[in-house]
């Protein structure tokens, strides 16, 4: 009895999916053939309050312009921790900084990164602070440093705002 509701639940599930209005496309409705996931990106640092007070995007192609984005990163810290092992034959290095804002509570995350035929799309979230959480009642300049596969691709950054959960 029970596999037979089992079957019939399972049966049900495909349909209702089967019919979805979003079949056949990702999650920003391309076509999902278009639309290839690469699964090759490492965070280096994530920072709430950091020396990147510009909102912007910045793709790194060397070691000398990484050491001058890291210590930009780092800024607020004093003195930058040792720059981290990045091979640019192999990868590059996209730092994503949100711009300052008016209080703590604002987190940077990495997101998808896919292939939408020549370009490959590279997703940062920034949660903002839920609502009713405290925060620090400090500027803050979130960021993110991120480590990409190198590939022919040219790349191109979204940054999509989302609310954190509430407190």
């Amino acid at each position: 009895m029970h596999s037979r509701i089992g079957l019939f639940a399972l049966a049900a599930l495909l349909g209702a999916c089967a019919g979805s209005s979003n079949a056949g496309r990702d999650s920003t409705g391309a076509p999902a053939e278009a639309v290839v996931t690469v699964d090759s990106m490492r965070v280096l640092t994530e920072l709430q309050s950091s020396g990147w007070s510009d909102r912007e995007i910045v793709v790194v192609e060397n070691t000398a312009d990484f050491r001058r984005a890291w210590d930009r990163v780092h800024a607020n810290a004093g003195e930058a921790p040792p720059l981290p092992s990045v091979v640019f034959a192999r990868e590059r290095v996209v730092v994503v900084g949100a711009g300052t804002r008016s209080s703590g509570g604002y987190v940077m995350m990495p997101g998808t990164v896919r292939m939408t035929g020549d370009t490959l799309v590279v997703e940062v979230i920034l949660q903002t602070p839920g609502a009713q959480c405290g925060t620090t009642a400090a500027l803050t300049e979130p960021v993110i440093v991120l480590a990409l596969r190198r590939t022919t691709a040219v790349p191109r950054v979204t940054m999509t705002e989302r609310p954190g959960p509430s407190c």
